[in-house]
């Protein structure tokens, strides 16, 4: 791989690294364009077997060859039930993947399910990986101990029913996100500056407001399955008091869902009922196949991956907070507001004594979901002070100081010019969007352009950036930025 001045390693470098090395790399190359990361195969399997485990919740199991006198005997709904088992068969009654598929598919057909999408017979279970926590393995003290602790996916682009699948995570993602308001506040991660601007106006004393932010550890693969199949009920049947019957599906990944059939527009109509099957189906039917050929069954939550896991998760949590605030004294409700965004946790406060902190972390969320202390100033891409002049927010900038996290390209890579210009003045946009004063916007802004030096981009394109900016703005600290720039690199 030959990298010169006017030219940054690019995707296809990445994959020219990957067939160099044989295998040492792993990472999602296709996920960011030129990034990929370079792991220890032996570390790497240690990790990927440390998380797929029995401990974990993944147990082998085994495939036995389906009869007809069987399909007979469970019916066709029931069938599917019986292939995959926990115990090895004699060697006689083994089956094998065409055992699944055909069971599968009568369970589809005989419910209906091919109206709403077809159903694809030449798929196969997935194969697992891991992606390595930045936070566990940038610091070498914490990477001692921390290290196995992985992210693990379980991709589902080769489930036979992921046309309908698909269709069923959209949907719950917009009943679930947004029109299921009960629990914490699901504020989008750029309204996070001003939903705390008004939360202490609301919580103000004299002892102060208190924030606190929590990680909901193992959200995806630890929830327990028979609470998300609760809420699931709970939610359809919160709607259907309201007469709704069903979501309206688009065609398009931009589309949005909607109660009702639209005028005009493509899409699909899925009635509750097949929703609730779909997901009850697919919690209790999720198969990975590892590397080394051994199919495990999750046992526990749902997989990282599976176009269900974000609808559902964000409805499961919402319906766990909304059964712990029941049993919160009403003089508690008061003295505090919760945001929550997807497994992320802001909680803000009055500062008082009779907080009981065990009840919200111990209380709100079911076992073996469990709450744990993240980075104290930052939720999100806000990070906050409070000081005596009150609440200050900005834009987190991990290379405030130095590079730590590589997330634009550089000025040479191998993209088009338009591309780094627009992208350099829509990351500035955010830092102006995201501060809370005139102070705080221009060290956060001054920040970031010196990230974007670092990158080599010349300084005359920082300058027309801030250029821009005070002209769409009408801010004269873009200016202000734009002099300090040329005063220090000049």
């Amino acid at each position: 791989m030959k990298v010169t001045q006017k030219r940054w390693p690019s995707t296809r470098d990445a994959y020219a690294v990957r067939k160099i090395c044989n295998g040492l790399v792993f990472g999602p190359i296709d996920k960011n364009n030129g990034e990929f990361s370079m792991v220890c195969p032996h570390l790497y399997e240690q990790a990927l077997l440390n998380i797929y485990c029995e401990e974990t919740g993944y147990n082998e199991v085994f495939i036995k060859k389906m009869t007809p006198y069987q399909v007979k005997k469970l019916g066709k709904e029931k069938c599917h039930e019986y292939v995959l088992q926990d115990k090895k068969p004699p060697q006689r009654q083994i089956g094998d993947f065409h055992d699944v598929m055909k069971t599968w598919k009568s369970f589809y057909k005989s419910n209906g399910l091919d109206r709403f999408g077809k159903f694809q017979t030449n798929k196969d279970f997935n194969v697992p990986y891991i992606l390595f926590k930045a936070k566990n393995i940038t610091e070498m003290e914490r990477r001692i101990e921390t290290w196995k602790k992985v992210r693990p996916i379980a991709p589902g682009t080769k489930h036979p029913m992921n046309i309908l699948l698909g269709k069923v995570g959209k949907a719950w993602h917009f009943v679930c996100d947004k029109q299921y308001t009960e629990g914490f506040d699901k504020p989008a991660v750029h309204e996070i500056p001003k939903y705390m601007d008004e939360a202490f106006g609301k919580l103000d004393n004299p002892n102060g407001v208190v924030t606190e932010i929590f990680d909901i550890e193992g959200c995806f693969p630890n929830m327990p399955q028979e609470g998300i199949l609760l809420a699931m009920n709970s939610i359809v049947s919160h709607f259907k008091k309201d007469n709704r019957k069903g979501v309206w599906v688009p065609f398009g990944s931009r589309a949005k869902c909607s109660w009702d059939k639209p005028k005009r527009g493509y899409g699909t109509w899925i009635p509750w009922d097949t929703m609730l099957l779909i997901t009850e189906f697919s919690l209790k039917n999720t198969f990975l196949r590892m590397p080394d050929g051994r199919i495990l069954k999750q046992g526990n939550g749902i997989p990282m991956g599976n176009p269900l896991s974000p609808g559902i998760t964000i409805g499961t949590c919402s319906w766990m907070e909304k059964e712990w605030l029941q049993i919160v004294p009403v003089t508690y409700k008061d003295n505090f507001k919760a945001a929550r965004y997807m497994d992320d946790i802001l909680l803000i406060r009055k500062a008082q004594d009779s907080w009981d902190k065990e009840l919200f972390e111990k209380e709100c969320y079911w076992p073996p979901l469990k709450l744990e202390a993240a980075q104290q100033d930052t939720f999100l891409e806000t990070k906050f002070m409070i000081d005596d002049k009150g609440l200050k927010y900005w834009l987190k900038n991990d290379n405030e100081e130095m590079m730590k996290v590589w997330r634009y390209h550089h000025f040479y890579s191998d993209i088009n010019a338009t591309q780094r210009q627009r992208t350099l003045i829509a990351v500035l946009r955010k830092v102006h969007k995201m501060c809370s004063g005139g102070k705080m916007l221009y060290w956060s802004a001054v920040a970031k352009l010196k990230e974007f030096i670092r990158l080599k981009y010349p300084l005359k394109v920082c300058k027309m950036a801030c250029a821009i900016l005070a002209r769409e703005t009408g801010s004269i600290v873009w200016m202000s930025v734009r002099r300090f720039l040329f005063q220090l690199y000049n």
